[in-house]
């Protein structure tokens, strides 16, 4: 679980978060072309895991990971 008390993300914006080239309004005055979250969401896919986001503007944002336990 990754928490921050950042700007936050608008609950419009929720749905897109993970897609490709997608900068946010929140996401102003930061430097970035908006690969950042779909690259981790490529490679939690990749194994298996899921990946989710809750945001509030002007309270933070909060990422769960998961992923399968793997044992041999």
């Amino acid at each position: 679980e990754l928490i921050d008390q950042g700007k936050g993300i608008a609950a419009e914006e929720l749905p897109e978060l993970f897609s490709q080239y997608r900068r946010f309004s929140s996401a102003q005055g930061i430097d970035g072309v908006g690969l950042g979250l779909s690259m981790v969401k490529a490679v939690v896919d990749r194994h298996g895991g899921r990946i989710e986001c809750q945001s509030e503007v002007g309270r933070g944002t909060t990422f769960k990971l998961q992923f399968p336990l793997f044992t041999e």
